[in-house]
């Protein structure tokens, strides 16, 4: 009698890209609902040089108007 082989369905390849192809789908309706997996921050640390000289260079606003520019003048 001749033997009988069990099909497989997937081969090991195509199984590790179905699971890949889940996992990028499953993340995706995450990120549309609201659930981010990953996430950029960014810190910006100011020296004690930076603070001081950031404190003693205030400048005038710049006027965006005609009448701010008649205002500024005018306190000048």
């Amino acid at each position: 009698m001749a033997e009988q082989e069990k099909k497989k369905i997937l081969n090991k390849f195509e199984w590790i890209l179905l699971i890949i192809a889940l996992g990028i789908l499953a993340m995706v309706i995450l990120q549309n609902n609201g659930i981010h997996m990953v996430e950029t921050t960014e810190e910006i640390e100011l020296t004690e040089e930076e603070i001081k000289a950031k404190e003693t260079t205030k400048t005038q606003p710049e006027a965006n108007t005609f009448f701010e520019k008649k205002n500024l003048e005018k306190n000048d």
